[in-house]
């Protein structure tokens, strides 16, 4: 893994197209305005003054709240039976829909599915979202499985290689 310097509205901005803004703000300092506070250096708005995400120990911050979630992502497998909150408090349901739907809450799944697979977003849209393709819809096969779980790898990757410098 290569590690990639960027600066803190470039390197939040790749962040949260990766991840939803709303899990990122969920581990900065104040979890009830983390969204704010993401979308906000994601945009390059500025408060009055230096915000203390852009001080040398705002930036430390960031860069140990990039490490937990791609830690948590790590930690993310999809099987094909039943999975308990418990056990995977990232992917758990009793099909892979339900499991996705809590995924989603983590990762962008069209970045999953179009950017890092490599699939068409009709074929996200069978699989996960059209309930009458009856061939396709919450159906995965090993193989697909196997490349599902190689990509979640590849995005913890990804947010693991983004370092946060000062502007």
């Amino acid at each position: 893994m290569e590690i990639k310097n960027y600066k803190l509205q470039e390197g939040i901005a790749l962040a949260s197209s990766i991840i939803k803004t709303n899990y990122l703000g969920s581990f900065l300092k104040s979890p009830l305005t983390g969204y704010v506070i993401i979308s906000a250096i994601a945009n390059g708005k500025r408060n009055n003054g230096k915000a203390f995400y852009e001080t040398e120990e705002g930036i430390e911050y960031l860069n140990d709240v990039l490490m937990k979630i791609s830690s948590n992502i790590l930690n993310v497998k999809m099987i094909d039976e039943p999975q308990t909150e418990e056990e995977s408090p990232l992917c758990y349901g009793e099909d892979y829909v339900s499991k996705f739907k809590v995924l989603g809450k983590v990762i962008k799944l069209p970045y999953l599915f179009i950017n890092v697979m490599g699939r068409k977003h009709r074929w996200l849209k069978m699989h996960i979202q059209s309930k009458n393709d009856v061939k396709y819809y919450n159906k995965f096969s090993p193989e697909e499985l196997q490349e599902i779980n190689d990509a979640i790898r590849k995005v913890a990757i990804t947010i693991a290689s983004i370092r946060l410098v000062k502007e």
